[in-house]
């Protein structure tokens, strides 16, 4: 079931829901204009799949004085053309962006609270507010306050090769241990010429999201200001873990330069035992010819042992985040109910993205495609994003290296090359 109690814990949750359900005037914005005969709300979205099939053509039956007019600026893209947009009065009313950077829109004052309204929404519609994952609401609260919606999330898990993990007499990890433990069995008893144990992103061409999800089952913990702590327990054994990777020859010499495409690839060409992955990946593995169920499967990450208390599913968002420069709030709500309702996130989760609606991740429609989930769900109702930082492109800079030195630097410790790249986090504060 998915977590409840939001009211007394998360008052902030309820920002964000009511900007969807109702119509309202934003916390904080000033008076509004009396709104013309057609009122046109910009969009942004992050990438074509997240926009509904219709393109708002129901919407617009729907709500014939409102006109939607959206664009795609990839996510990669889009936290630094919408602040860009936002400096000559020109910001779109809505721009999805990754959640890693809503501290920093929340540092210029960038975005508007909606919280007062998701109270609303919670108290006209409780089940269908409800059927929202609690991620939706709490990975854009800060300080009590909300700034959007976060229908469209993506928290990572551990594919694997289930057909050699059983074929070499062993069940699969619970433990990080046992990763590395079946790790080495498969490498020196089955596994031959480019085939590896273990592959994953390990250069530095993409932000550290999938790095982060193993982080967090390993239990790394964080700084009041949002910065992870490499010299916890889980950190100094995160590093322990890629250093054994590379040393052991458990994975691929070239890991240390490898992007998303590589570890992928690795995994589909039958090169690579273990990969970290998400849910919409696994669909692609299984069209790429690998057998489910038979080949591979996906579980939850294994926890850290000595370490339960700190584990954590991690998630990266593409939230809906609202402009401070929202002229017609009311227009606003009610296209952000639109793409959160159960049709268009539906919509989106079959052809693109997993989504935060309990309903459309257990529906027929959607296990039906994705079989896999259900080896996941539990874990998925508990996915959390990460705590965030303001400078949170250096920080993913920084975590980057630090993941490459642990890659090439084996004769360090890893206390050693933690105590290093904590003191470059700490200088970001």
């Amino acid at each position: 079931m998915v977590q409840r109690q939001r009211l007394g814990q998360r008052a902030v949750v309820l920002a964000l829901v009511l900007l969807l359900a109702v119509p309202f005037t934003v916390a904080g914005a000033g008076a509004q204009e009396e709104e013309p005969d057609e009122i046109e709300i910009e969009v942004w979205f992050g990438r074509e799949g997240f926009v509904p099939s219709d393109e708002f053509e129901t919407f617009h039956e729907e709500n014939p004085n409102i006109r939607v007019n959206y664009t795609v600026v990839p996510l990669e893209e889009a936290h630094e053309a919408y602040l860009r947009q936002r400096e000559v009065g020109e910001a779109p009313d809505v721009v999805q962006i990754f959640s890693e950077f809503i501290p920093t829109l929340v540092a210029r004052d960038a975005v508007e609270d909606i919280s007062g309204h998701l109270r609303e929404w919670e108290q006209e519609d409780p089940e269908d507010f409800n059927d929202l994952f609690d991620v939706a609401f709490d990975s854009l609260t800060f300080d009590g306050e909300t700034y959007g919606i976060n229908v469209a999330t993506h928290p990572f898990f551990l594919a694997y090769r289930s057909d050699w993990v059983g074929e070499a007499g062993f069940d699969p990890p619970e433990t990080w241990n046992d990763v590395l433990e079946i790790s080495r069995a498969l490498q020196d008893e089955m596994l031959t010429g480019e085939q590896y144990a273990y592959a994953h992103p390990g250069g530095t061409h993409h932000p550290p999201r999938w790095m982060s999800g193993t982080m967090a089952s390993f239990g790394v913990e964080f700084t009041d200001s949002g910065l992870p702590l490499l010299t916890s327990t889980g950190g100094v054994a995160l590093i322990e873990f890629y250093q054994t990777l590379a040393e052991e020859g458990l994975a691929h010499p070239e890991n240390h330069t490898w992007a998303s495409g590589d570890h992928r690839g690795a995994f589909m060409g039958s090169r690579a035992a273990f990969v970290p992955e998400q849910v919409h990946t696994l669909s692609v593995f299984e069209a790429e010819g690998l057998a489910y169920p038979g080949e591979f499967d996906a579980m939850p990450f294994p926890y850290l042992e000595g370490n339960e208390d700190n584990y954590r599913v991690a998630t990266f968002g593409c939230p809906m985040m609202v402009s401070d420069q929202v002229e017609y709030s009311e227009a606003v709500a009610e296209v952000l109910r639109y793409i959160a309702s159960y049709e268009n996130v539906l919509d989106v989760a079959m052809k693109y993205s997993p989504m935060a609606r309990e309903s459309v991740m257990t529906s027929d429609e959607y296990l039906g495609d994705n079989p896999y989930y259900e080896a996941v769900a539990q874990a998925f109702e508990q996915q959390e994003v990460l705590p965030g930082h303001p400078r949170a492109m250096e920080v993913n800079d920084i975590l980057n290296d630090m993941k490459v030195t642990a890659q090439t630097e084996l004769d360090r410790s890893p206390a050693d090359i933690a105590e290093e790249y904590q003191a470059r986090l700490n200088e970001l504060d």
